[in-house]
């Protein structure tokens, strides 16, 4: 059986705490639609959190909530009737939750074009299933459904729903995207639960920390392959010692530093001159380090980061060993791992789309630097963490 990780039984509980929150708001906004006259039993209250539930946590999760929220509103609240009402909606919001996660899943560009393409096929797809299911269920009551009747259901009648549909979440979502709140959750890159480093490791480093101390801080660098544990092993070291650590992370290219010319060149993928000037300066100087915390997800500076003062301190990530940088360390350390177990430990913390995206792109940025500016023949110290 395959072993469940903690990313998966965290995203697991997201979901689902999620999936009640578009429950239970199924079952609250008819209450508010009500009290609009005229148009208030047009708006399609029910269709809106599950729609939303589909984009967000995915096809199983929306068409769950789908099928369950009209028959348990029914059951509950006596609205709408259970048959033949209750039990098509099931159906028609079913098939709502399933295809608007399943086709915006199938996008690599989460853009407002994959947003209405995915809305509007849900959309479609659902009355689709909403007409059929009705008929067999009005032909039980020997009053089958007619074509006009369905016409005038599923879209005359329903107009003002469509509309408020086609407005609110494309927006919503949208604005979701932009904000890197969906790619957060996709990926739980905030909520890592990173394995101990290997104590074997963690000493080789602590005792080439203890050779080369005296009365100056150290700074140690510590670059490599993606997944090969760089921060990891950081953590030991800090947990060891109580080092304090500076994440390269922090310092990604903001939107006006990714020209074409500093993309193309090896090693630049880092905004090091600011990693320089703001950390590595006035550590030299014997200064207290503050720096603004770059977050590229929301292409904003996230927090202002106090670092504490150390005899040590520890910088890692990825092309922290530039050659802009690496001559402003005193101990330059390497971590590598071999292609294969690369990618599993990637593909478990991220997801498909993310892993063919590090095989396309960031791994061969990442080699073409390595090989560029020689980063492992001028490592300290090389740690293979196979």
């Amino acid at each position: 059986m395959k072993k469940i990780t903690r990313n998966q039984r965290l995203r697991f509980l997201i979901n689902l705490c999620i999936s009640a929150i578009f429950l239970a708001l199924g079952f609250v906004l008819p209450f508010l639609t009500e009290q609009i006259p005229e148009i208030g039993n047009m708006l399609l209250p029910m269709h809106i959190p599950v729609l939303f539930c589909g984009f967000i946590c995915g096809a199983p999760w929306g068409a769950v909530i789908g099928f369950i929220t009209p028959l348990l509103r029914s059951l509950c609240l006596g609205m709408p009737p259970i048959f033949p009402t209750a039990a098509a909606m099931a159906f028609e919001l079913c098939a709502y939750g399933l295809f608007s996660g399943l086709i915006y899943h199938f996008f690599n560009k989460k853009n407002i074009l994959a947003i209405y393409v995915s809305l509007v096929a849900a959309m479609i797809i659902g009355r689709g299933v909403w007409g059929i299911v009705d008929l067999i269920f009005t032909s039980i009551n020997g009053n089958p459904l007619t074509w006009s009747v369905f016409l005038t259901s599923a879209f005359a009648s329903a107009f003002p729903g469509i509309i408020l549909q086609l407005v609110l979440i494309p927006v919503v979502m949208f604005a979701l995207e932009r904000t890197g709140v969906m790619e957060m959750k996709r990926t739980l890159k905030r909520v890592r639960y990173p394995k101990k480093a290997d104590p074997k490791n963690v000493e080789k480093v602590l005792a080439l920390i203890d050779a080369r101390l005296g009365e100056k801080p150290l700074i140690v660098a510590i670059d490599g392959r993606c997944g090969a544990g760089k921060t990891t092993l950081a953590q030991g070291i800090s947990e060891a010692r109580g080092y304090p650590i500076i994440h390269a992370d922090d310092f990604f290219l903001r939107p006006e530093q990714r020209t074409a010319e500093r993309l193309a060149t090896p090693g630049e993928n880092l905004d090091w001159e600011r990693l320089k000037a703001e950390v590595i300066d006035p550590i030299r100087r014997g200064e207290k380090v503050s720096y603004q915390a770059w977050d590229c997800q929301t292409k904003t500076f996230r927090v202002s980061v106090d670092v504490p003062q150390s005899p040590v301190y520890i910088i890692e990530g990825s092309y922290t060993l530039n050659e802009g940088l690496r001559d402003s360390y005193d101990i330059r350390i390497f971590v590598t791992v071999e292609s294969k177990e690369q990618l599993k430990r990637i593909g478990r913390r991220t997801t498909h789309n993310d892993v063919e995206a590090f095989k396309e792109k960031w791994i061969p940025l990442e080699e073409r630097y390595f090989e560029a500016c020689h980063v492992p023949e001028c490592a300290d110290l090389t740690i293979d963490t196979k």
